[in-house]
């Protein structure tokens, strides 16, 4: 599955998680088993022509009790490239999902001893002891710049699943990140008993300096449904407009 990605150039770093099935039944038969970062060479070729290197991001961690992994969202100041990634602790709850944040030199993204890890003590080499922001991330989710707000914006659906699009503020990359914000409550949920609203994430390039476009998915626990109903897995468009 694709996470987030940046183009450097002429060069295009793409997240790639790798998916694999565990025979469960039901929408959620699946489970990440490792992370990849894929280089393509030039992206303004037509994608069918792409040249492309994979490499194996080392910072992913899963076991029955813990998942950490990186690439959900990307962010540059010109600098340096913010990535950011997610951290559960299964012994707690599956639904308890925090944010975790890694920084990179432009030019140096698949330089991976140049990574480093922001953690209680600031900024580190030791990636399994990162700073966990909030416990409600789902896991799409973006970290935007606002013009208007001078502020970052941390948009994400909750990991439970309620039907809502969330926002946490921070002056920074790195936060220290606000209580969460419910900015809108998805209705599509009130067209059947199995929908769930999901990957809400904010669109700064498609956006006014005053707002932020934000999308987000429905789908529905029953397949069948999915099947028969046009209306469901496709993007939902919703318009922040922000004021000082």
């Amino acid at each position: 599955w694709f996470g987030h990605g940046l183009a450097e150039g002429k060069r295009l770093w793409l997240f790639l998680t790798h998916i694999v099935p565990t025979g469960e039944p039901g929408v959620f038969g699946f489970r990440s088993q490792g992370a990849w970062l894929a280089e393509v060479l030039d992206h303004s070729l037509p994608p069918t022509q792409w040249r492309y290197h994979l490499h194996q991001l080392p910072f992913y961690h899963r076991d029955d009790r813990s998942h950490l992994s990186f690439g959900s969202a990307v962010w540059s100041d010109g600098k340096w490239v913010y990535i950011y990634g997610i951290r559960d602790d299964r012994s707690r709850s599956p639904l308890k999902r925090g944010l975790v944040v890694a920084r990179v030199p432009v030019g140096r993204m698949a330089h991976f001893t140049a990574w480093q890890f922001w953690t209680p003590d600031g900024w580190s080499h030791r990636w399994r002891e990162c700073s966990v922001a909030g416990d409600d991330i789902g896991a799409e989710f973006s970290v935007s710049f606002v013009p208007a707000l001078r502020e970052w914006a941390l948009v994400y659906s909750p990991a439970d699943l309620s039907p809502e699009i969330r926002v946490r503020w921070a002056e920074s990359p790195v936060g220290v990140w606000s209580e969460p914000q419910t900015v809108y409550r998805c209705p599509d949920v009130r067209k059947g008993q199995h929908i769930f609203c999901y990957a809400a994430k904010g669109h700064p390039e498609l956006s006014a300096p005053d707002e932020l476009l934000v999308t987000y998915a429905t789908n529905s626990f029953e397949l069948s449904e999915v099947l028969n109903n046009a209306e469901l897995y496709v993007p939902r468009f919703v318009r922040l407009r922000f004021l000082r």
